[in-house]
């Protein structure tokens, strides 16, 4: 962990560089299990889908209404921390925007967590012979009893090597080919976020 940098279950201070959300709407209107496309804005919010070391991906089933079972990951291999996809985002393989939310706890499939945004790791993924960008967003919880931290960086290089190899590691047997193009900071990595809502407010009209 890198100096000056402090973490606590619950909550993240000290690796903040910005803040995801702007002017969301505070409110989620849940009826059942989230959809994964949900027609409201949060601010700072994420649907959990996977747990903290959890063994298999789970993955919201619209059709179900409910999280459901998509499939195993490779032999020994887990999730490291809880991931998650944020709301009225779309990415360009048509799904929400998702990611890792870097806390020591775990939650559960379908808790929606508010959270402070770290920055992106740059993805170029292959599959079924197309290329398309698929970057993966970190975040962490807001704490609410918390004073605003200063901006930093935020993740340690580290973790940074230990989130890219989980991510290769977690497509180990599948079609996906990853390329990593480098990392982003909070800044460029909200401007991908607010073009994630704006291609979900252009799908639904």
């Amino acid at each position: 962990m890198a100096a000056g940098t402090q973490r606590e279950p619950g909550g993240c201070r000290g690796p903040i560089d910005g803040h995801l959300g702007g002017r969301g709407h505070r409110e989620l209107h849940l009826r059942g299990a989230p959809d994964r496309h949900l027609q409201v804005q949060v601010e700072g919010a994420r649907v959990i889908e996977t747990p903290r070391g959890a063994a298999a991906k789970f993955s919201y089933d619209p059709d179900l209404k409910a999280f459901a079972y998509s499939h195993p990951l490779p032999a020994g291999i887990s999730y490291p921390f809880d991931w998650g996809f944020i709301p009225s985002t779309q990415g360009e393989d048509g799904d929400p925007l998702d990611g890792l939310i870097i806390h020591q706890a775990a939650s559960s499939p379908g808790i929606v967590m508010k959270c402070s945004l770290l920055g992106a790791l740059s993805v170029e993924q292959t599959e079924k012979g197309e290329s398309f960008h698929n970057d993966r967003y970190l975040l962490c919880p807001q704490k609410q009893d918390a004073e605003d931290a200063p901006a930093t960086e935020g993740v340690p290089d580290e973790l940074r090597q230990e989130i890219k190899q989980f991510l290769q590691a977690s497509v180990l047997g599948s079609d996906k080919k990853l390329k990593f193009l480098g990392w982003q900071s909070a800044e460029r990595a909200l401007t991908g976020i607010k073009k994630g809502q704006k291609a979900f407010r252009r799908k639904r009209k």
